[in-house]
């Protein structure tokens, strides 16, 4: 697919160019920039003698992109990531953990974006390094840098109040991603072909928001030292609504389902629901989510209505019951408080594991405030404290408390 797409647009590109003449200057010159700047304070503390464990880490990094003017229904765009260390800090602290450096704690210095795109009436066609916008795939910035990919995508709207969209990805790069200076092709969960996707939007019914997204590796396997190994999970299934309820103020109910088909091992499945409303300057929420038999395996976690800000570190079979109250105690101020707790439930008996995977058994208080300045900085001030049942200690878990400041720059 990625070969018929690219020659496609080769061909639709040269005949463009043949005729445009000096459009395509014109549209390079009225091209737009923009930059994402952070610097980026994180400290993670784990309650233990061994301070080996514990993260600091203090960054300076951008995304600065550039975006071409449309000639004759084309665009290119481009988009240079970096994150480096200050030198404040000893960089071994970071260790490379956390996407703030990469393993050996140098900087980030990557072109993450750098791609052809088509766009017809309704139809867009967008071809090289990109970052996606999809439940299962999007940008996932939690960290100074964005994800990134390595995809061809084909985006429809020619059906009243829907997209659909096609893809194809190869690699990518950034939180979730081995590679942080480079594009990881993440074989063993992939295979040796890379992934194809089906992503649709609607919105015929009032009020009503739907969306699915289906996931599955173009190969069976992948090879290894040499040795062809079977690729675990077959696919990965997402599925979520938003309905906007009569009554109240900003009244919602949501729900989401995924799962995965696993080769050889029972399935996994994960559901969830959320309803929310506004009572005088309070916007509140409360969620559920469970996790049936298997791990849920996802390529992102930000699908999750109770992955937080230290959020799950494997999704094994659990329940997780949160609340969260959002306000603005000032014109320039939001505040936002969550606390969810998670139990851990059995495995099956076919599963990648067995018993309970403690890692799944804590609660976890996070506050999360972002103070504007004007419209192009901010500061966002973050902490969160995970506790572990006496369990999940006694397995090894260890408390952790994660403090994080970020102030942004942007324009």
């Amino acid at each position: 697919m990625k070969k018929i797409i690219l020659s496609a647009l080769a061909v639709m590109l040269l005949a463009s160019v043949s005729s445009a003449g000096d459009d395509i200057g014109t549209a390079l010159k009225n091209g737009k920039f923009s930059v994402d700047a952070r610097v980026f304070y994180f400290n993670r503390n784990f309650d233990t003698t061994i301070a080996a464990k514990d993260r600091e880490s203090l960054t300076a990094g951008a995304t600065v992109g550039y975006v071409s003017d449309d000639f004759n229904g084309f665009k290119i765009g481009a988009t240079y990531l970096t994150s480096n260390s200050l030198d404040i800090i000893d960089r071994h602290r970071d260790r490379g953990t956390y996407n703030l450096s990469v393993a050996d704690s140098t900087d980030i210095n990557i072109v993450g974006e750098a791609y052809l795109q088509y766009n017809a009436e309704k139809l867009k066609i967008k071809v090289g390094r990109q970052i996606l916008n999809t439940p299962l795939m999007s940008r996932d910035q939690a960290r100074t840098l964005p994800t990134s990919y390595e995809a061809a995508t084909i985006e429809s709207s020619y059906i009243a109040n829907t997209t659909i969209e096609l893809g194809y990805v190869n690699s990518m790069t950034g939180f979730g991603s081995a590679e942080f200076d480079g594009f990881d092709k993440v074989e063993n969960e992939w295979g040796d072909n890379g992934l194809a996707y089906l992503y649709v939007t609607n919105k015929s019914v009032d009020k009503l928001a739907l969306r699915a997204q289906y996931v599955r590796p173009l190969s069976d396997d992948y090879k290894n030292a040499g040795v062809t190994t079977k690729v675990a999970v077959e696919d990965y299934k997402y599925f979520d609504l938003k309905y906007s309820l009569p009554f109240g103020k900003n009244t919602y109910f949501s729900a989401n389902y995924a799962g995965n088909n696993y080769e050889s091992l029972d399935d996994s499945m994960m559901l969830g629901a959320k309803v929310g409303t506004t009572l005088g300057m309070f916007n509140l929420y409360a969620t559920y989510v469970q996790i049936f038999d298997n791990r849920w395996q996802n390529i992102e976690d930000e699908a999750m209505f109770t992955s937080w800000q230290q959020g799950y570190l494997t999704f094994g079979p659990s329940k997780g019951l949160g609340v969260a109250a959002s306000f603005k105690p000032m014109k320039d101020l939001s505040v936002l408080t969550r606390v969810v707790n998670v139990s851990a439930d059995d495995f099956s008996s076919n599963a990648v594991g067995t018993g309970k995977n403690y890692a799944n058994d804590f609660t976890e208080f996070n506050i999360d405030s972002t103070y504007v300045f004007n419209d192009w900085s901010k500061v966002r001030v973050r902490f969160s404290d995970k506790d572990f049942t006496s369990a999940a200690n006694d397995s090894g878990q260890l408390d952790v408390q994660d403090f994080r400041i970020m102030y942004y720059i942007y324009f």
